[in-house]
């Protein structure tokens, strides 16, 4: 039998879920999403190693299948010499990833985030609101993937990887 003290706590959170109190799940979107700082991730620049393109979707809100396959045309039409892989996982409950694989460093990767940008068919009446594109070292997508914040990632790319 549960005891008094586990009963009234049980009260107490189901009051404050019916409040509206409930703890949401962090948007892993939100640039200010930082740890304390002994425990900030690392991200490591690195220019020269094998480099992913990632889309994060928000699941309930953009069709993360039909931007793979815009991306998949895109490839086809812009990329057809270089043979991507294109694949989708699923980062957290509300959040999918899609990468497009491989790519020899930095600068190829980039060229291709640029191209993305500049052609507008992969993102076209996607509401910006709902993803978040960006490049990423083999190594720091591990970090990303384990980790599974945007925030943080989003940040470094910004520092690292804009207006080289």
């Amino acid at each position: 039998a549960k005891s008094a003290k586990e009963v009234l706590a049980l009260l107490d959170k189901e009051k404050a879920t019916m409040d509206g109190e409930e703890e949401k799940e962090a948007d892993p979107f939100k640039e200010d999403l930082f740890a304390e700082a002994d425990s900030m991730i690392n991200y490591i620049p690195d220019e020269e190693s094998k480099h992913y393109y990632v889309v994060v979707v928000e699941s309930e809100k953009t069709s993360a299948n039909s931007i793979m396959f815009k991306i998949s045309n895109f490839n086809i039409d812009y990329f057809s010499v270089l043979d991507f892989n294109v694949s989708s996982v699923i980062l957290t409950a509300d959040f999918q990833l899609i990468t497009v694989k491989d790519f020899k460093n930095k600068q190829q990767a980039l060229n291709y985030y640029e191209s993305i940008l500049n052609v507008n068919e992969v993102f076209d009446g996607v509401d910006e609101s709902t993803f978040r594109h960006f490049v990423i070292s083999i190594d720091n997508f591990k970090t990303f993937f384990s980790d599974k914040r945007v925030g943080p990632y989003l940040k470094f790319f910004n520092e690292n990887y804009s207006n080289q």
